[in-house]
């Protein structure tokens, strides 16, 4: 699975999915801003000195707001017919009829381009424009553009809001969502940024498409860094099995270094998305080659016990879970004698330590493998030291101390070939 496939394999909505998701708010600001101002006809009080509608187009227009009330939209549109054929009609009666024949197309969800052509003639000439209407009216454009797809002018009505409005979500997310209709990766990605960065500073979750959106429009950028941050984001806030495995074999596809390989696979694991013998094997030798025995046998175990591996492979995981124990047995006896000689020994460096904790990480004993691996942590002259501090960091997680764990994950060098796995366990980290 390579990054470069998105969106498709990202979980990313389709395009008739994206453009039906705003029908809701479109609907909601038609609802709250446009039959609200439409339904005092006679515009403000006469102390506002608003003009008023003519004698013969007020009853019209009174019966065809009723008429839309109880969505007779058949009767509402004779109505405004009706009105739009009265003889020697004033320009604020043109002004309302007009916005009753938007409403109308708004509230059967039809025409939107006709409405948006209504509302941009109408902010041009703001003079007739309520308070009210006025204060939504380019907010509600902006659902109109997009509606109508009309994308250019989703551009320019959603800029032209946030200019004044800079954390409203409900429009980025507009902008966002034709950007990337249109293929604008760059910028659809970057509307989507701004929507989580608004979010996160109100201490909201971000949406979760926003979210979904980053490493998809990362992967049509060919940025692989960017596809990884992103999915690192997306499980932080939804742990979902599907963001877990989209994310997690895309870094078991794409990964070279070895001991990025082993971690990669223990967050399969660790995340309920490790389903394929292959890897329940994998990870077992890895394990193996690590030195880890206890490990090896747990994984293979749960493998067997979830039924991943199949009765078909009993005689092949017979085989190598036997070969296993024999040597978790013999390895497991020795702890007691190897912890009272590390502790006891003078050695200048933490390597016997360290590499003791390791051997407790393996058999799920995180309390001992803690407080032997910052002991040869913290001594130093250890080999392989951002390996001992990875493991350190997986065991402050399993003991339940997930800020430590967080931290331990975050000091990781940035050149590490650790570090961008290291991202994603950090994310797991506030599950």
């Amino acid at each position: 699975m390579q990054p470069s496939q998105t969106p498709q394999t990202i979980d990313a909505p389709s395009q008739q999915s994206f453009r039906n998701r705003r029908s809701s708010l479109l609907t909601t600001l038609v609802v709250s801003f446009g039959m609200g101002a439409l339904i005092a006809l006679n515009g403000a009080s006469a102390a506002d000195q608003a003009p008023a509608l003519s004698k013969k187009v007020m009853p019209l227009l009174k019966a065809a707001n009723d008429a839309l009330s109880a969505k007779q939209f058949d009767v509402a549109l004779a109505k405004i017919l009706e009105a739009e054929s009265v003889d020697k009609k004033t320009p604020y009666d043109v002004y309302r009829i007009e916005e009753f024949r938007a409403l109308l197309n708004l509230s059967q969800n039809v025409n939107y381009a006709d409405a948006l052509a209504i509302y941009e003639k109408h902010l041009s000439s703001p003079e007739f424009l309520d308070p009210q209407s006025a204060a939504v009216r380019l907010k509600l454009m902006v659902q109109l553009a997009f509606r109508a797809q009309a994308h250019e002018k989703v551009y320019k009505y959603g800029q032209e809001w946030m200019q004044t409005h800079p954390d409203d979500t409900g429009v980025l997310d507009t902008m966002m969502r034709s950007y990337y209709i249109q293929k604008d990766w760059k910028h659809a990605m970057e509307t989507a940024k701004s929507a989580i960065k608004v979010s996160e500073a109100a201490e909201k979750t971000p949406d979760e498409i926003w979210l979904q959106i980053v490493p998809s429009c990362s992967g049509n950028l060919d940025d692989k860094a960017g596809v990884f941050a992103g999915y690192q984001h997306l499980v932080r806030y939804y742990p979902k099995p599907e963001h877990w495995t989209k994310a997690l074999e895309t870094e078991l596809a794409t990964e070279r270094a070895d001991a990025a390989i082993l971690y990669t696979l223990r967050l399969m694991a660790d995340t309920g998305v490790l389903s394929r013998p292959d890897n329940y094997y994998e990870y077992a030798q890895r394990a193996m080659e690590n030195g880890l025995p206890g490990e090896a046998l747990k994984v293979l175990e749960t493998g067997f016990e979830k039924k991943a591996i199949g009765d078909s492979d009993k005689a092949r995981y017979d085989r190598t879970v036997g070969e296993i124990r024999k040597k978790v047995q013999g390895d497991r006896a020795q702890l007691p004698d190897i912890d009272k000689e590390v502790r006891n020994s003078k050695a200048t460096t933490g390597q016997a330590a360290a590499g003791l904790g390791l051997a407790y990480f393996g058999y799920q004993m995180y309390d001992q493998a803690i407080q032997m691996l910052e002991a040869g942590i913290a001594k130093g002259g250890l080999r392989n030291l951002e390996d001992y501090q990875m493991t350190l960091a997986l065991a402050y997680l399993r003991a339940g101390q997930k800020e430590k764990s967080r931290q331990q994950f975050q000091a990781l060098p940035a050149n590490s070939p650790l570090h961008q796995i290291a991202g994603l366990w950090i994310a797991r980290t506030y599950n």
